[in-house]
C-alpha cells in the first residue's frame, strides 16, 4: 500500500471521489466486458446447439432406417420360420404316413409269407409222408426180392459147385487117363505103328496139365485188373470178353499164346452173358509174369492141376 501524505480534508473528498470514480469505471468496464462475453457465449452456443441438432437429426435418421431394416429381417426371419415350421410338421406327417404305409406292407408281407410257409411246410409233410411210405414199400418188396435173390442164388451156388466139383474130379480122372495112354504110347514096340493126327492143343494139355482158377472171384478179379484177356473162338471168329461195368466181347485181332480152358473153369457169369455156340472154345491170354510161373511149374512136375490164385500166383495139385 502506497503511503499516502497527509492531507486536508478536502483534499481527502476529492481523492475519494476520485477513487469512486474510477472505481465505477472500472467496474463499468468489466460489466462491458461481461456482457459481451456472455452474448458471445450465447451466440456461440446457439450454433453448436444447431450443429448438435442436424447431427442428432440424421443419427436419428440412420437409427431409424437401421430399424426398419431390422424390422424386416426381424419380419422375414418370422415369416421364415413359418413356413419351415410348416413345411416340418408337412414331412413329419408325411413321414408318419409313409412310415404307417410301410409296417402295414410289412405286416402283409409277413402275414402272406407265414401263410406261404405253413402251406410250404404241410405240403413237404405231405410229400415227406408220401416218400417214407413209398421207401418202405420198396424195401419191403427190395428185401422180399432179395431173400429170394438169395434163396436162388444159393441153390445155384450149390447145383454149380457141386456140378464143378463133379467136372474137376472128371477133368482129373481124364488127366490121368491121359498120362497113362502116353506112357503106354511110349514104351518101345515091336512094330512101327502109323502117326495119329491130333488137333492142335495147348501147351498144358500137351503134357497132361489142367489149368484153372482157385475160384470165379479170383478169375473176375483177374479180368477186371486186365491182368488176364479171356477169349472165345469159335467159327464166327475170335474175340476177347471183356468186364468192366458190363460184359462185352471185341473182335481179337493179331498174334497170342492161348491157353485153354475147359468149360467148367469159365466162370457161370461169361457163360450166361455171351451167346453159346457148339463149336465154342474158351482160353486165356496170361500176362509173362504168371506165364514165367507156370511153364516153372510144367518143368518142375510132369502133371497135375495147375491152379492161378486172386493175386497171380501158381500152385499145382
Amino acid at each position: 500500500m502506497l503511503e499516502r501524505k497527509q492531507q486536508s480534508p478536502q483534499d481527502e473528498v476529492e481523492a475519494l471521489n476520485a477513487d469512486v470514480m474510477r472505481f465505477m469505471a472500472i467496474l463499468g468496464l468489466c460489466l462491458m466486458l461481461i456482457f459481451a462475453a456472455m452474448e458471445g457465449v450465447r451466440v456461440a452456443s446457439q450454433e453448436h446447439m444447431s450443429d448438435l441438432d442436424e447431427v442428432m437429426s440424421q443419427q436419428m435418421q440412420i437409427i431409424e432406417h437401421e430399424n426398419e431394416q431390422i424390422k424386416k429381417s426381424l419380419f422375414n426371419i418370422i415369416e421364415e420360420k413359418f413356413f419351415l415350421n410348416s413345411a416340418l410338421k408337412a414331412t413329419k406327417s408325411q413321414l408318419q404316413q409313409q412310415e404307417d404305409n410301410q409296417l402295414q406292407i410289412l405286416d402283409k408281407l409277413n402275414k402272406t409269407q407265414e401263410q406261404s410257409l405253413s402251406n410250404l411246410k404241410s405240403d413237404m409233410e405231405q410229400k415227406i409222408s408220401h416218400l417214407r411210405q413209398s421207401l418202405n414199400t420198396l424195401k419191403q418188396e427190395r428185401h422180399i426180392e432179395k431173400n429170394e435173390t438169395d434163396q436162388n442164388k444159393q441153390v445155384l451156388l450149390k447145383k454149380y459147385n457141386k456140378a464143378k466139383s463133379q467136372v474137376n474130379q472128371l477133368n482129373l480122372q481124364l488127366a490121368q487117363e491121359k498120362i497113362k495112354q502116353k506112357k503106354e504110347v511110349a514104351a518101345p514096340q515091336s512094330k512101327p505103328s502109323k502117326a495119329i493126327k491130333k488137333k492142335p492143343v495147348s501147351k498144358t494139355q500137351k503134357k497132361g496139365f489142367l489149368l484153372r482158377f482157385s475160384n470165379d472171384d479170383a478169375f473176375i478179379q483177374l479180368l477186371k485188373q486186365q491182368r488176364i484177356k479171356l477169349i472165345i473162338t469159335s467159327s464166327e471168329g475170335h474175340y476177347q470178353v471183356k468186364h468192366n461195368n458190363t460184359i462185352t466181347k471185341v473182335p481179337l485181332q493179331g498174334k497170342y499164346e492161348m491157353y485153354t480152358l475147359s468149360n467148367n473153369t469159365v466162370p457161370l457169369i461169361y457163360k450166361m452173358v455171351i451167346s453159346s455156340n457148339s463149336d465154342k472154345k474158351w482160353g486165356v491170354i496170361l500176362p509173362p509174369d504168371i506165364r514165367a510161373s507156370l511153364q516153372n511149374m510144367m518143368r518142375q512136375h510132369q502133371s497135375g492141376i495147375l491152379e492161378i490164385s486172386a493175386i497171380g500166383s501158381v500152385s499145382i495139385k
